[in-house]
């Protein structure tokens, strides 16, 4: 037993097998004999974290190799399976165990015809998105995975696709289908939630159109009054502050809040139908705000005007239930 005591941890950068291999081989003389029949035994071998090996690994990998066991049996040891030495060092990554743990399922036969010759890092990487959801781990499901994706690497860009059908969608998947039938049921799923987004978002116009037209503001104010040449007409509902907004250049549309409670008035001053000035009245009858086209100052003569038409037409809220309760 070689291996330094003052290794704690070794981090790897990119998950390659090149640092694990080369701690681990300082742990026994016949461990390189062992990783170069089978790479994958250097990532299995990291089992805590994904990116470190710690001491306590290097130390069991080299007392395992000591004991002089049969390829199989080590590898068995680490939770894999024999046709996984086939897998080549350049593609395997220490991120891969949870692959690992999924292909060590898969009968002998199923796993050695469905890994691949080329690209085996994106084949493993298409197992280990598969294999993160138990459900789809059960061992005809897997193999079928394995194989389809296997020959056809091209595949892996629809692999997200196909699990989200599975776990989002609730979908499920026949042993017996090619991979174009089963993307066949995930385009039929698309296409639902397509419909169904189109439905709700049909229904929230509609109630969003409804709503727009609610009267919101209960003020007193006549609907409509005409003052020194100039026409006033409260802003009753979503949509006319909405209109205003878009006509004037400002963001009244954001008081809607304030005049739905009751807080203040907004009332639209136009001339031979252009809007000139936009007010907004508190409780009291005030004017708090008086604002032409992009907020800017009203004249003189619109000032007059809106001053004319609060006398003459503001009332009081509370003035007004005493006069009918008497």
């Amino acid at each position: 037993m070689t291996s330094p005591r003052s290794i704690d941890r070794v981090r790897f950068e990119d998950g390659s097998l090149d640092d694990v291999s080369l701690v681990l081989h300082r742990a026994h003389p016949l461990a390189s004999q062992y990783i170069a029949q089978a790479p994958v035994l250097a990532a299995a071998a990291c089992r805590t974290l994904a990116t470190h090996i710690t001491y306590g690994e290097v130390d069991r990998f080299g007392s395992r190799v000591a004991e002089g066991p049969r390829l199989k049996d080590l590898m068995a040891a680490y939770g894999l399976a024999l046709p996984m030495r086939k897998l080549v060092a350049p593609s395997i990554r220490t991120r891969h165990r949870h692959a690992f743990a999924a292909l060590a399922q898969l009968d002998p036969s199923t796993l050695s015809q469905s890994i691949p010759d080329d690209s085996q890092g994106v084949w493993l990487d298409g197992i280990n998105h598969w294999s993160l959801d138990r459900r789809n781990n059960r061992a005809g499901l897997l193999g079928w995975f394995a194989k389809t994706l296997g020959a056809d690497l091209s595949r892996y860009e629809q692999v997200g696709s196909l699990i989200d059908y599975l776990d989002r969608g609730g979908g499920t998947l026949n042993e017996r289908w090619t991979w174009q039938r089963a993307m066949a049921a995930v385009e039929e799923w698309h296409r639902t939630l397509r419909d169904e987004a189109a439905l709700e978002r049909t229904m929230r116009e509609q109630q969003l159109a409804k709503t727009f037209d609610d009267v919101i503001c209960k003020s007193l104010l006549p609907d409509e009054a005409t003052v020194e040449g100039m026409v006033f007409r409260p802003l009753r509902t979503l949509r006319r502050l909405r209109e205003e907004g878009i006509e004037m250049r400002h963001c009244v549309a954001a008081y809607a809040p304030m005049v739905k409670h009751g807080q203040c008035a907004i009332v639209a001053v136009k001339r031979q139908g252009v809007g000139i000035a936009t007010m907004e009245l508190d409780r009291s009858g005030r004017i708090v705000q008086l604002k032409g086209h992009c907020n800017q100052a009203p004249s003189t003569e619109t000032r007059r005007a809106c001053d004319l038409y609060v006398l003459l037409y503001w009332r009081n809220p509370d003035e007004q239930a005493a006069e009918q309760a008497a």
